[in-house]
């Protein structure tokens, strides 16, 4: 929980700090570090000194970023421009036209290719797939490649439950903004 005395400095100490905890575990037992590569490991090891560390380094990182955009932004800021309202609705996008198995998990497609396959006008796709990529929500092989792959956050979604899953979440997310209505 965010103190009163928590300053830039001193969530960055802490943030290095459980990154470092969480690092060192990894290498020490031979894991592979995360990364936003499609094969990486999906799931951090299920141990107490991880799992702790890690939500002690999500708690830091967002009391972090409520600094960073100030207190007289931050409601302004979340409940008008935030990022993850965007983002939602670009996960429901790329869900409902499955994107997600368009693309080959272990390869790339091109925009004509995902555009076939989403029934889609490729015009529409370069422009859903462009802001998926500004959240790393897949990546072009390359810079200004015309292939787009999966990233770590994408690759799992192939799977069945996964996608359903991710439905059934963003079926409550529409729910959840309507509650205050009723």
């Amino acid at each position: 929980m965010a103190q009163s005395q928590d300053t830039l400095n001193n969530l960055a100490s802490r943030v290095a700090h459980h990154a470092r905890a969480i690092s060192s575990y990894i290498y020490d037992h031979g894991l592979v570090a995360p990364s936003f590569a499609a094969d990486n490991v999906a799931e951090y090891p299920q141990v107490p000194e991880v799992q702790g560390a890690r939500l002690e380094l999500i708690e830091s990182l967002m009391d972090m970023l409520h600094l960073a955009i100030g207190g007289s932004e931050y409601i302004v800021t979340q409940s008008m421009v935030a990022q993850a309202k965007y983002d939602t609705t670009i996960i429901n996008v790329l869900n409902q036209f499955n994107f997600f198995s368009a693309i080959p998990v272990d390869g790339s497609a091109s925009y004509s290719e995902i555009s076939r396959a989403t029934r889609l006008p490729e015009s529409i796709v370069r422009r859903i797939l462009r802001h998926a990529i500004t959240s790393r929500l897949f990546a072009e092989t390359a810079p200004g490649s015309d292939r787009i792959m999966h990233t770590a956050a994408t690759a799992h979604v192939v799977m069945l439950w996964v996608k359903k899953w991710v439905g059934a979440r963003l079926d409550c997310a529409s729910a959840l903004i309507k509650m205050v209505h009723s």
